[in-house]
Parts: structure tokens; C-alpha cells; sequence
């Protein structure tokens, strides 16, 4: 069951980035750099401490959301808003630092559990970017991936 849930999880998350991967190239969606630089970097670590603590269920969706997100920041770069925010620097700090508590304590909790609340927090910077232009943004395709992350839901 957790393997069809988790082959269902990432098809969804293929589906809904693939979507909103085309919606970039027709000029429809104008990514955030600073948000999904914010989601790459905690879903990388995301996956590197769940690897390390053994949670096996749920890589195979972390990874394809890790490289598809990594895929979308390198688009924002040429076809999407490039800004800083003070709250996109903490939270790139944040993320720092929940790797270098790992380092210290030797447990990857602090780093799965900071930066899981991380990836929460970086849809503040989108949240803030659709109410500023609604238009930059594919509801249909975030609906989709908000859908892949509730099942992973199940997967922990």
C-alpha cells in the first residue's frame, strides 16, 4: 500500500510541476527565484535527512520534488521575479542552521524538522507574490502539487 501511495504521490507531483513547467514557457507563470531557491535548499535537505534517519517511503517523492524545484529556480532565473526579501534571507539562514545543528548534535532530526517547517513557511513568499500578481501564478498546477503533499502525508 505505501508503495502505491508513493508511486501515486510522485505521479502527481510530475504531473503538477510538468504543468507548471509549461506554464513558464508559455508565459503564463512568472516563478519567484527567492521561493523556490527557498524550497530547493529545505527540500534538499529534507532529503538528505530523511535518507539519513531511514525514512525509505517517502524519497522517491522528496527527490523528484527536490530536482524538479532545483529545475523551476534555474527557470526563474531567466523567466521569472528575481527579488530578496528580508524573510526569504532568514529563511535561507534557518535552513543553514538546521544543517549545522545536525552537524553538531549528530542527529538529522533538527535538520528534517527545521526544514520541513521551512518548506511551510517559503509559501509565505508565494502566498505574498499571488496576492501582489494573481496573474504570475498556475492555481491548477499548485492545487496538483498541494495534492501530492498531502499524500505523502500518509507515507510518514
Amino acid at each position: 500500500m505505501t508503495f502505491i501511495l508513493t508511486l501515486l504521490a510522485t505521479g502527481l507531483a510530475l504531473l503538477a510541476e510538468g504543468k507548471y513547467i509549461l506554464s513558464i514557457f508559455q508565459g503564463k507563470t512568472k516563478p519567484s527565484f527567492s521561493g523556490w531557491l527557498i524550497f530547493t535548499v529545505s527540500m534538499s535537505c529534507v532529503l538528505v535527512s530523511a535518507y539519513a534517519l531511514g525514512a525509505r517511503e517517502s524519497l522517491l517523492l522528496i527527490a523528484t520534488f527536490t530536482l524538479l524545484h532545483a529545475f523551476v529556480t534555474i527557470l526563474s532565473l531567466k523567466y521569472g521575479i528575481v527579488r530578496f526579501s528580508g524573510i526569504d534571507v532568514l529563511l535561507l539562514i534557518s535552513s543553514a542552521v538546521g544543517v549545522l545543528l545536525w552537524w553538531q548534535t549528530s542527529s538529522p532530526w533538527y535538520a528534517l524538522i527545521l526544514n520541513v517547517l521551512i518548506d511551510t513557511f517559503g509559501y509565505i513568499a508565494l502566498i505574498k507574490k499571488l496576492y501582489d500578481n494573481p496573474e504570475t501564478e498556475d492555481v491548477a498546477a499548485w492545487a496538483m502539487s498541494i495534492g501530492a503533499y498531502g499524500l505523502n502525508l500518509f507515507l510518514i
